[in-house]
């Protein structure tokens, strides 16, 4: 937990392990909505976020933090 840029530290790991995961042509993980350290983990290392709501005040308010996450890992 205080490993600096964890998250660039787990995609690191899948990089490093490409071999392993090469063997698959998509790999889904399903997380809680939330900003947790591994939440931001997971979104560092993926290519594709996909991300389903409803459409309501707070749905769309937590698209605003995801949107925000998104920008802040790149």
């Amino acid at each position: 937990m205080s490993t600096t840029n964890r998250e660039f530290v787990f995609k690191k790991f899948l990089e490093d392990n490409k071999e392993f995961f090469s063997q698959y042509d998509v790999i889904m993980i399903d997380s809680a909505p939330s900003t947790n350290l591994l939440t931001n983990a997971l979104m560092c290392a993926c290519d594709k976020i996909l991300a389903v709501v409803w459409l309501d005040g707070q749905s769309l308010k937590a698209m605003q933090v995801l949107a925000s996450n998104v920008n802040e890992l790149k």
